[in-house]
């Protein structure tokens, strides 16, 4: 499974701030994202940061697979990127969420 999250920033609430960069604003969503993950007791991981190309990409496990994220910030938006497989390692769904975002920046 693959989700895409497209948010334009107005939509944005209190885990951003309109006077941060956008990789800031990436890095805010994470930790708020990443925490609610661990206070409901499922295990988190940052896989990769990249500050220059703006995302970072993380996962979670619900119990049954890993939920392979990128958070990242292209032209003034906020990209939500998930990959949810049973077929792909890890190093695919990284990649393959990396050449996702690069069509998106």
């Amino acid at each position: 499974m693959t989700s895409i999250d497209f948010d334009c920033g107005h939509e944005r609430d209190a885990r951003a701030s309109g006077d941060k960069s956008g990789f800031e604003n990436v890095k805010l969503f994470y930790a708020w994202d990443s925490d609610y993950m661990k206070e409901n007791k499922l295990k988190t991981d940052k896989i990769k940061e990249n500050p220059e190309a703006e995302y970072i990409i993380w996962k979670y496990n619900d119990g049954k697979l890993d939920n392979v994220f990128l958070f990242g910030s292209a032209k003034d938006n906020f990209l939500n990127l998930l990959v949810y497989s049973t077929i792909w390692d890890e190093a695919k769904k990284v990649l393959f969420l990396e050449n996702l975002y690069q069509l998106n920046k």
